[in-house]
């Protein structure tokens, strides 16, 4: 599932929170030598009939425009000043067209930044329907996503927490990916075994097998690990506050790609981790899973 990351997508309209995502990009790409291509997607100038991407020498204002917000941002923040990027300008909507420009170049990676709090019943039948940008292109795009919040401060990766679960059967990629991202920025990894406050003790002597297996896994590449099996009854929440009492700079999880009516009124785990997090959230995929929107 791992592969080499060549090429960085960063969706971007220029606000605080995708400025962010641009100067995380940064971290991630200064040690894996990737392109990082900076991605404006214009909803307001779609039609059918047009292409996804704009060629710039078709649209040369509209291109001088991104490249004269992006050196206003670079002269604002110190550490972009730099760093190249390519830009794309899209049209569309903006989770479809960030999964087709992203399988188009041939991208590896997608960095984003994510503010939503959506709250309430009407609310959540609103999300339902019409979806967080952020949320919704997790759940369309096949490759890792990183969401990055608004009150981000994380500007380096010593520390990754690895959530498991027995009924995750994508734990290997899963435990494959972090093993080589922790080894190429040489990371502790904090493998965090959950079960259900009623599980069995059964259940709770084959979570610790699993701790067991992966933590000599990591250690036989020679990664810091530590394990912890954790009784909860919040999940998300027990992992989104473990992590910070740990000071992770990520926090890794399987997005399952689920679709249906108990989405309105159940939070998935998945979505409590990504939209209430303050650490990156990086969301892989399980192998040969899709969903059709």
């Amino acid at each position: 599932m791992f592969n080499t990351i060549t090429k960085i997508l960063i969706p971007t309209d220029f606000s605080e929170a995708s400025i962010h995502a641009l100067i995380y990009s940064n971290l991630i790409g200064s040690k894996t030598n990737a392109e990082l291509v900076l991605l404006h997607v214009r909803e307001d100038l779609y039609t059918d009939s047009m292409k996804l991407i704009l060629v710039e020498n078709e649209h040369v204002d509209l291109y001088n425009s991104i490249h004269e917000k992006l050196d206003s941002v670079k002269e604002k923040y110190q550490e972009l000043r730099d760093i190249s990027f390519t830009i794309i300008i899209s049209t569309g909507k903006i989770h479809k067209s960030i999964q087709k420009i992203a399988n188009q170049i041939g991208a590896n990676l997608v960095i984003m930044a994510t503010s939503d709090q959506v709250k309430g019943v009407y609310n959540g039948l609103k999300r339902y329907f019409l979806g967080t940008n952020t949320f919704r292109t997790v759940e369309v795009c096949d490759i890792p996503i990183i969401t990055i919040h608004i009150e981000n401060t994380k500007k380096e990766l010593k520390c990754i927490v690895l959530p498991i679960d027995l009924e995750d059967d994508s734990t290997t990629d899963k435990v494959e990916y972090t093993k080589n991202l922790a080894l190429k920025y040489n990371a502790v990894v904090h493998v965090l075994a959950i079960a259900d406050d009623a599980a069995s003790n059964a259940t709770a002597d084959d979570l610790k097998m699993t701790l067991k297996r992966v933590c000599t896994d990591f250690k036989s590449n020679g990664l810091e690990v530590e394990t912890n099996l954790l009784h909860s009854v919040d999940i998300a929440m027990d992992i989104v506050d473990y992590s910070i009492r740990n000071r992770a700079d990520l926090i890794v999880i399987m997005s399952k790609k689920t679709k249906g009516f108990d989405q309105i009124f159940l939070e998935s785990e998945e979505r409590i981790i990504i939209e209430n997090h303050r650490i990156p959230v990086l969301s892989l995929k399980p192998i040969n899973s899709t969903l059709e929107n």
